[in-house]
């Protein structure tokens, strides 16, 4: 199969973003993490948007500083190699406003900083 160009990476972002914040719309935190299922499902969407971005071409991400392209690889790779050290909290809290504002600042095109900010405020919290 042949390689997926970035426009179409940045289509799967956005499908997936898209996703999660209707997982997580009628949850709040005590509904998150009783589900399993949509916290594993939230996990497996996380990646899917990392693993993207790691196919975004780098002239697309230079030009977009804005977007938080390494808070997104970030995530997949803790959700991946690190999984029972995320907290819950912070994969519901990332999910119900990083996810949506990531979603959003890349329908603008990168027009503004509110997506960079989001994700940056909930820095990954890890389990002692």
């Amino acid at each position: 199969m042949p390689p997926r160009e970035g426009r179409l990476r940045i289509e799967d972002i956005l499908d997936t973003a898209a996703r999660v914040q209707r997982y997580v719309a009628e949850k709040d935190l005590a509904g998150f993490v009783s589900d399993d299922l949509t916290l594993d499902v939230v996990c497996r969407c996380f990646s899917m948007i990392g693993e993207a971005v790691t196919h975004i071409p780098e002239e697309v991400i230079a030009a977009h500083p804005e977007i938080p392209w390494a808070e997104m690889r970030g995530m997949r790779n803790i959700v991946v190699h690190e999984y029972l050290g995320v907290t819950n909290e912070t994969l519901w809290k990332t999910a119900r406003e990083a996810a949506h504002l990531a979603r959003d600042e890349l329908l603008r095109g990168g027009a503004s900083r509110p997506c960079v900010v989001a994700w940056r405020e909930y820095p990954l919290t890890f389990r002692q």
